[in-house]
């Protein structure tokens, strides 16, 4: 998470509740809620998810998904309370969050590495950014549990295929794209945080202050493997409808909680007919 340290104090970004307090029409904390990618992390950090069965081609044959459960009812309202509130951006994406720290209306917001050289750009000695902040599962205000966002943690593999015609040559691109020295490149060119323990330990790495909350979040974040391939749209489907419900004032969080999780869900019946008459 991204944020203006004149405006925010660090014991401030520690939670939802305390950049809000922060936080007004005019200068609001973004957060992409019509991005699963994004949104998932509240129902992570109750322990809620998905399960993926797959057959011998690995197709998707059964997805189950939990984030209607009573627990998962309880989140979906926090959410919804955050996006009703005047300072926080529900509406955010790339552009938005970018253009909200150059003309100082986004004073917090959660983005990803890719955003970086430009927001520090609009912000320049006062850019910071830390791991992702815990919200109130009662909701706003209220008193109830705090809750870490858990987020999805990517990476990028790279394999060489032990039947390949130029195998020798593969594995030694494979060596030369990850080792440490290239790895430390990479993240000098795009701060990517290294994969590679020996080059975490590189001094501008221990450094970053991107670095140290990517780190830091690691500790909070699932692995993104076996993701259904239905979660996407339900989840942006899901977001789209309180940012809409917040401006209209009308939101049926059960039905629409209902529908995303229909969406996700998938069971395939086997053919038993036998195609006779």
């Amino acid at each position: 998470m991204y944020y203006n340290k004149a405006a925010l104090a660090e014991t401030d970004v520690k939670t939802f509740d305390g950049i809000l307090a922060k936080c007004s029409a005019s200068k609001q904390f973004a957060f992409p809620m019509a991005d699963g990618w994004y949104t998932t992390s509240f129902y992570f950090g109750k322990n809620l998810g998905y399960n993926v069965t797959y057959d011998k081609n690995l197709a998707e044959t059964k997805i189950e998904c939990d984030f209607d459960n009573a627990t998962g009812v309880k989140v979906t309202e926090a959410m919804w309370g955050y996006a009703q509130n005047k300072g926080f951006k529900a509406d955010a994406n790339d552009s938005k969050i970018t253009a909200g720290f150059s003309d100082g209306s986004i004073i917090a917001a959660v983005s990803g590495i890719w955003n970086r050289n430009a927001i520090e750009g609009a912000l320049k000695e006062n850019f910071a950014a830390v791991k992702l902040p815990t919200y109130t599962l009662g909701g706003e205000g209220q008193t109830g549990e705090q809750v870490q966002l858990v987020s999805f943690a990517g990476y990028k593999a790279m394999g060489v295929n032990n039947y390949s015609k130029n195998k020798t040559d593969a594995l030694d691109f494979a060596e030369f794209y990850t080792n440490r020295e290239n790895q430390i490149k990479h993240y000098e060119a795009r701060g990517f945080v290294p994969t590679d323990t020996e080059a975490r330990k590189d001094e501008k790495i221990q450094a970053d202050v991107c670095a140290k909350a990517i780190t830091e979040q690691l500790k909070y974040s699932k692995t993104q493997i076996n993701v259904p391939s239905t979660l996407w749209v339900p989840m942006e489907g899901l977001g789209s409808a309180m940012i809409t419900g917040a401006q209209s004032g009308s939101f049926d969080l059960q039905a629409q909680l209902k529908a995303c999780v229909e969406a996700i869900k998938k069971t395939t019946v086997k053919n038993t007919d036998s195609g006779t008459m």
